[in-house]
């Protein structure tokens, strides 16, 4: 059984339970694929799962976990799943399919893979992700405005400095380095989030 969560179910204990006991019933293995939005909040989603999972597994079934980048999540569960296996996820979860359409992640998965696919319901509240998107593209704005911001204003006092020629030359200098800048901030933006 292969259970695909977002971070913010690891170490959900009433959702464990009930995965649990849905494995108890069907006599098989349990793996969490535990989707991290952010690199930084690998090892805080990792102890959560290790805590989640570690009371669980016993003789009778293995319980483990696995934490994937979000962004890798569908390679990842194409390495794992295996014909007849079940897949849980839950019925808020959605899944991007193209450039500005999501789909339910349990359509999703019945449709790629064929599978026995189980939504569950009332653990998982999207706003929180959706929060957290909106803090990130905040964030990745007022930085690339305050970025845009600050070469204006030198652009603007590069006139009082220099004229003619070499003004021509600090602005292209000055187009280079804010172009350059945004770049930078976007790839660091990217790396981190």
């Amino acid at each position: 059984m292969i259970v695909i969560i977002p971070q913010v179910l690891a170490g959900n204990l009433k959702m464990a339970h009930r995965v649990y006991w849905m494995g108890i019933r069907e006599e098989c293995d349990i793996l969490y694929l535990v989707l991290v939005d952010q690199p930084a909040d690998r090892m805080r989603v990792t102890l959560r799962s290790a805590t989640m999972t570690a009371g669980l597994s016993g003789p009778a079934m293995d319980v483990d976990f696995q934490v994937v980048d979000r962004r890798r999540w569908l390679k990842a569960l194409r390495a794992v799943y295996r014909p007849g296996d079940r897949m849980i996820c839950h019925k808020e979860q959605m899944v991007k399919t193209g450039l500005t359409r999501f789909s339910p992640l349990e359509a999703f998965l019945k449709e790629k893979f064929s599978a026995r696919v189980t939504a569950l319901e009332g653990y998982y509240d999207p706003r929180q992700d959706q929060i957290q998107q909106w803090g990130k593209s905040l964030l990745f704005w007022a930085v690339t405005l305050l970025i845009l911001a600050g070469f204006f204003a030198l652009e603007w006092q590069s006139r009082l400095w220099v004229h003619g020629w070499a003004h021509k030359l600090i602005l292209a200098l000055l187009n280079m380095l804010e172009i350059g800048s945004v770049v930078a901030w976007s790839k660091v933006f990217l790396s981190l989030f």
